[in-house]
């Protein structure tokens, strides 16, 4: 549609285009859908995920990640964090043998690896946790 105005002073136009975003919009309804059935599944069973992206400065934590260490996730405008962040949760003791797992299962690329570590959360109760990841390629 254009409109033209009607003005001999002020000559413009102004054209609109239309578009059929339907798919679209359903396929982000779905998307959201099931991002809060996983949101809801990690409250339930009390487990978290994260995603690393190998050489990025930060990691994307879930909602239900923040949960297990002892926070509100709605006090996190990002949730992007540091690594370190996660790093301070585990005592002095355990914070070689953490990192030396997480970077040699990233520098073999392994499609599955786990292992266990305890954590001080925010609140200052200690946890054990039982990390599970994946390296996708």
């Amino acid at each position: 549609m254009v409109l033209r105005s009607q003005n001999p002073e002020s000559q413009f136009e102004i054209l609109h285009i239309a578009e059929d975003i339907t798919q679209l919009q359903q396929h982000n309804n779905l998307i959201l859908q099931q991002k809060n059935q996983l949101n809801e599944a990690e409250k339930i069973f009390k487990y978290g995920s994260w995603e690393w992206y190998v050489g990025a400065e930060t990691v994307r934590w879930s909602d239900g990640l923040l949960e297990v260490f002892g926070y509100n996730p709605h006090d996190f405008e990002s949730k992007d964090l540091t690594f370190g962040f996660y790093q301070k949760h585990i005592p002095e003791h355990e914070r070689e043998y953490t990192s030396s797992i997480s970077n040699q299962s990233v520098s073999e690329k392994k499609t599955y690896y786990e292992f266990e570590h305890s954590i001080i959360d925010a609140k200052g109760e200690y946890k054990y946790l039982a990390i599970k990841g994946k390296c996708y390629l």
